[in-house]
């Protein structure tokens, strides 16, 4: 119910918002939803969770199974606070 994508390659990708074309480059990133990405990665950053403030997201060896699941369930909860 969200209009949440993810882009990238499985250990470097990004978050945006958007009900059109996936953006291919600077001009057709600003097409997407900035106000609602910046209070989605505000409210990941207020529960711990550090992605850029431009939306990529890094994943490395060091993060564990448990670290992933602990952080979907944070963007989970965060999406959720989007709505209201």
């Amino acid at each position: 119910g969200t209009s949440l994508k993810v882009q990238g390659f499985g250990t470097c990708f990004n978050v945006y918002f958007s009900d059109g074309e996936p953006p291919v480059d600077y001009q057709s990133y600003k097409q997407t939803d900035g106000a609602t990405q910046q209070a989605f990665l505000a409210a990941l950053v207020d529960a711990g969770v550090r992605p850029t403030n431009r939306g990529t997201w890094f994943v490395s060896a060091a993060h564990t199974s448990s670290d992933v699941d602990e952080t979907l369930e944070i963007a989970a909860a965060a999406l959720v606070s989007l709505e209201g």
